[in-house]
């Protein structure tokens, strides 16, 4: 029997796109600065998954007048509205939302950065069951009548590639092959996130050398693999890394392939 490791780093990894929206009733009572939520769907939803329905608390950063007005704030839902435990008012000035799902993992993502952007460090943990899905949102330049019945509406995008990993064996009827591992190296481990722009730069200082052998490494319950491409990490109900967008540099199996 042919024992085989995955070992995976020529990727393209692409920003996941927005394919529908649902929508977050708003709750009526008056009250001071809140938020409804539209979160987009990926075009794979699956249990870990943000999406509007299992959305939880916030990080929102508001800035106005040329200062901050309130910063990394946690906002928690009630009801169909995000609300700080302490409330902020409308001021008689403009402001700028920056917000993104609260989350999990410790050291996931740092506080949001004001000083060039506004920006937002991510760092996805490298064990697969402690990874996050990511949602950002940016509300440029808001009034209070923008908020209807006290509530603005933050539109959340994805900000994460989602990489799912398939394996087949084309001569299963000569040869038996078994997998029980998948890995991604030579790939970079964090990166900033720009609120003005929706973009996401890999910070290529962090990026292994081509001969890593495991950056990103996930083992799984051993499984056959016959004709058909089929998904190999699905312990736990994690079946896929969330990373950092970027592009990545093939690996030469003849001289980097791991053990």
């Amino acid at each position: 029997m042919k024992k085989a490791t995955l070992f995976l780093s020529a990727l393209v990894l692409l920003a996941v796109s927005c394919t529908k929206t649902e929508v977050v009733n708003q709750d009526e009572q008056k009250r001071g600065i809140g938020f409804s939520a539209y979160a987009s769907r990926t075009t794979k939803a699956a249990q870990e998954d943000v999406i509007a329905s299992n959305l939880g608390s916030l990080k929102v950063t508001a800035i106005g007048n040329g200062g901050i007005y309130f910063n990394d704030e946690t906002f928690s839902k009630n009801g169909g509205v995000w609300e700080s435990s302490t409330p902020h008012f409308w001021p008689a000035y403009p402001l700028t939302f920056c917000a993104y799902n609260e989350p999990v993992t410790d050291g996931f993502v740092t506080k949001i950065n004001t000083d060039a952007g506004p920006t937002l460090t991510v760092t996805p943990s490298q064990t697969l069951a402690n990874q996050e899905d990511l949602v950002v949102a940016y509300a440029d330049n808001k009034i209070e009548s923008n908020a209807a019945s006290g509530s603005l509406p933050l539109n959340f995008n994805h900000i994460l590639t989602q990489v799912v990993v398939k394996a087949k064996n084309s001569r299963s009827a000569t040869y038996t092959v078994v997998v029980d591992e998948a890995k991604l190296a030579n790939l970079a481990g964090s990166g900033t996130y720009t609120f003005s722009d929706n973009t996401m730069a890999a910070d290529a200082s962090l990026k292994n050398s081509a001969s890593s052998t495991d950056y990103f490494t996930n083992s799984f319950t051993p499984k056959e693999l016959n004709g058909e491409a089929q998904e190999v990490m699905t312990n736990g109900g994690h079946g896929k890394w969330y990373l950092i967008p970027q592009s990545a540099t093939a690996c030469k199996p003849s001289t980097e392939a791991s053990d």
